[in-house]
């Protein structure tokens, strides 16, 4: 009978441990996320969700995910209210309050600068300095072109009001993400009259996860960069991205 209380004594210590206990803590994450159309669509499918799915899987984790608007589900997870927050954009964040991300990315927001055909061609960031640019208001642009002082930013509430103004000349240019700005020039009959620069890759923002920078974010943020590193590695990443029909990683 003594015997049998050790055992019994020594299995609840084993189960007690700080190890043990660390692993029980972060067996269950919470994910704060908003909804992006085939990307965030829904907590069962689209490419973000299957990405994290795959990552939970392999580190033996499950998932509670809570899609909330922008802003407040940014807000919930700064406040501690959820352990990971997707899809992570450096613009999203307050730049005093920036948290910790996975070094590797899953996703890319490519932006293309749109002007006049018989006015400058500019293709970098610096030629947008001293100039009038044309946003989307709410859009989350890269910092390195919201936050420099030397470029004017002009928004506006969608792609056909800033290509309206680009148009008018009242902007003298127009950044929009590739394909999109593209085909809402065709649908205003106007693509015969712009001009981008399709290889330009200056006005770009990575996708990752963020964690904030706690003990548990940290040991969370080490799990899955070597998860997610791994996958990318794999090929796992792309044929993800395929499934939904997107180029792999890093084409445009």
């Amino acid at each position: 009978m003594k015997s049998l209380s050790l055992v019994l004594l020594a299995i609840c210590l084993i189960f007690s441990s700080p190890a043990m206990a660390t692993k029980q803590e972060r067996s269950i994450v919470k994910v704060n996320t908003v909804y992006v159309a085939q990307f965030c669509e829904n907590e069962n499918r689209a490419v973000y969700i299957d990405i994290i799915k795959e990552i939970a899987k392999r580190e033996r984790l499950t998932l509670s995910i809570q899609f909330n608007p922008p802003v407040r589900s940014i807000k919930e997870f700064m406040r501690g209210n959820a352990d990971v927050f997707m899809p992570g954009l450096d613009s999203v964040f307050n730049p005093t309050q920036m948290p910790i991300r996975t070094k590797s990315y899953f996703g890319i927001i490519h932006n293309q600068i749109f002007t006049i055909k018989g006015k400058p061609f500019l293709k970098k960031l610096s030629d947008l300095e001293g100039k009038r640019v044309g946003i989307i208001h709410g859009y989350p642009y890269s910092i390195k072109l919201t936050r420099n002082p030397k470029i004017i930013i002009d928004t506006a509430k969608d792609y056909e009001s800033n290509i309206k103004k680009l148009m008018s000349g009242r902007i003298d240019a127009f950044v929009g993400t590739g394909e999109l700005t593209v085909a809402e020039f065709k649908r205003l009959n106007l693509h015969n009259q712009m001009q981008t620069d399709n290889t330009s890759r200056t006005i770009i923002q990575e996708i990752y996860f963020a964690f904030r920078d706690t003990d548990r974010g940290r040991s969370l943020r080490a799990a899955f960069e070597t998860h997610l590193s791994a996958m990318i590695e794999e090929g796992e990443v792309n044929r993800i991205r395929r499934k939904y029909g997107f180029n792999n990683l890093g084409e445009f």
